[in-house]
């Protein structure tokens, strides 16, 4: 095993990406982690490497799903409207409830998950059904597990599996996925164009349904804790969102606020950075390559065939050398400082090369919608009266996002001071505007 704690050098690895593939590992995983048949098996580690041309499924994969989920794509913005409608939806039932106490992860685990799963798998999406969300976070929570093959001491694990297999199966047997997001349709021809069985391919949609929920989940709520639990944040980010709001006055004297998501990407720099830093924070995940054929790296290091080398995101992001000597504070303002190609290289909340996350784009626009509206609308106060921090010594070895290991029980409460509240809107007026998140994104700015 090989441990790469250089930034350069994770560059280098990334630029290796058939002779130092991920794709044959996580063939590995996905057969364990989802109990694939032998056909399948077979299926997804034909050509795994790429190494024999552009063919293969776990080869093409990324490639087949990017074009989705491009920035500025038709895919991409029909999923953000339907994201951002069932934002605004969702708020205004909590607003219904303010005053009330509750657990501040649980409440963003339904509301994003719901918001997200309706982008996503479109007016069918099976995780409207209570039981198959609490099958899914189930099993997410003993996916450790399977993947080191403790099947045995994880049978409620295996059951939640089997209960949103059943789920997905029934979502594309009737056909529900011709509604749904470019992106679950790319899923779907993908699979049967590689003549995967019904069974396997809704198995293969519970696996992908970890990349859709493990991350956003985690990184909206620690979005929030940051903020609420820095007031002078709080404040800059409200201030930056009000001078943006839009307000309106109808012919009842009745005002609505209106946050222009577009406007969030490009003019509030402070929320921004905010959301970069928690992913920089909070960001535990490891890529692996397996080493496809005896190499040197970099002129230096010998590399055997059949090793792994280890890509931790935390060694880019607690360099001290870049990022100052408080990497362990948040710092809302830490990437207003820094020069956006150099922080874009050092900054890999989103990963790298030829496995640069594809839904980061639309992850971005949830989150900061979803922060943006809660944080003008809602005042939060722990029930503790001061915010303690959880740990995070629970977090799944396989979270790119590490999750907490308790809830914070707050109360949430309306800022609204008009004696006739106003109606809150999110609009999405542009479609065009790249956000630069990862060193990739500077090639299509």
């Amino acid at each position: 095993m090989y441990l790469v704690n250089s930034t350069q050098m994770i560059q280098a690895v990334q630029k290796l990406s058939r002779t130092l593939a991920m794709p044959p590992l996580e063939a590995k995983a996905m057969a364990r982690v989802l109990d694939l048949s032998e056909k399948s098996r077979t299926i997804i580690n034909e050509n795994v490497d790429g190494r024999k041309g552009n063919w293969g499924f776990m080869f093409m994969f990324y490639k087949t799903i990017q074009p989705t989920m491009a920035a500025a794509g038709d895919g991409l913005n029909k999923m953000n409207r339907t994201s951002i409608q069932r934002v605004e939806e969702l708020l205004d039932d909590l607003n219904a409830r303010a005053g009330s106490r509750l657990g501040l992860f649980a409440l963003v685990k339904h509301q994003i998950a719901l918001a997200t799963s309706d982008a996503v798998y479109g007016p069918g999406n099976p995780f409207r059904d209570p039981v198959n969300a609490d099958a899914y976070w189930e099993f997410e929570s003993g996916v450790i597990k399977l993947l080191l093959g403790l099947d045995r001491f994880a049978k409620g694990t295996v059951t939640a599996r089997g209960k949103v297999m059943e789920a997905f199966k029934e979502y594309f047997r009737v056909g529900a996925h011709k509604s749904g997001s470019e992106m679950i349709q790319a899923h779907y021809d993908h699979a049967i164009a590689y003549q995967l069985p019904l069974d396997d391919l809704a198995r293969l949609e519970v696996g992908a349904a970890l990349g859709v929920f493990s991350n956003i989940v985690p990184t909206t709520f620690w979005m929030l804790y940051h903020l609420y639990s820095d007031p002078e944040a709080l404040e800059d980010c409200r201030r930056e969102i009000s001078n943006i709001l839009e307000r309106e006055t109808d012919e009842h004297g009745r005002s609505t606020h209106v946050i222009d998501v577009s406007h969030l990407r490009s003019s509030c720099p402070t929320l921004l950075s905010a959301f970069q830093e928690t992913l920089r924070l909070h960001t535990v995940g490891a890529s692996a390559r397996m080493v496809m054929e005896d190499m040197t790296l970099d002129g230096k290091y010998f590399l055997k065939e059949g090793g792994i080398v280890i890509l931790p995101q935390t060694v880019q992001h607690t360099d001290i050398s870049f990022w100052g000597p408080d990497i362990h504070e948040f710092n809302c303002k830490r990437f207003l400082d820094k020069n956006s190609r150099q922080a874009s290289i050092a900054f890999r909340g989103f990963g790298g090369g030829t496995t640069l996350c594809p839904g980061r784009h639309f992850a971005t626009t949830e989150i900061l919608a979803y922060t943006a509206m809660f944080m003008m609308r809602f005042d939060v106060r722990p029930s503790e009266q001061t915010w303690k921090q959880p740990t995070t010594k629970k977090a799944g070895m396989w979270t790119v996002v590490e999750g907490p290991d308790h809830d914070i029980d707050v109360s949430i409460h309306s800022r609204q001071c008009e004696k006739v509240p106003p109606r809150w809107l999110l609009r999405l007026s542009k479609s065009d505007h790249v956000m630069v998140l990862a060193a990739e994104d500077n090639k299509s700015s």
